[in-house]
């Protein structure tokens, strides 16, 4: 790769020594993802409804050169919906 160029107009940053050789090896990543939802709504009259809604996330990273994201989230929701 050609070396980092400002192009901004903007002051020129200090010069760096970007070692690149080893980013091939980045697409050999151990990452694992769920994403699940469920939800329903009910429709209790014409203009009036109510929903509910889960979702569950799990997100795993083994590499050491990314940035360690790993965790769970629940994330629930109540709604209600009026038309008018």
């Amino acid at each position: 790769m050609d070396q980092l160029r400002n192009y901004s107009g903007l002051p020129e940053p200090p010069h760096y020594d970007y070692d690149l050789s080893t980013v091939h090896e980045y697409s050999d990543l151990d990452i694992k993802q769920i994403d699940l939802s469920v939800g329903a709504n009910y429709q209790v009259d014409d203009n009036f409804s109510l929903g509910l809604g889960f979702t569950y996330l799990r997100y795993e990273d083994d590499e050491p050169y990314l940035y360690d994201g790993t965790g769970d989230a629940c994330i629930y929701n109540v709604n209600m919906t009026y038309m008018f």
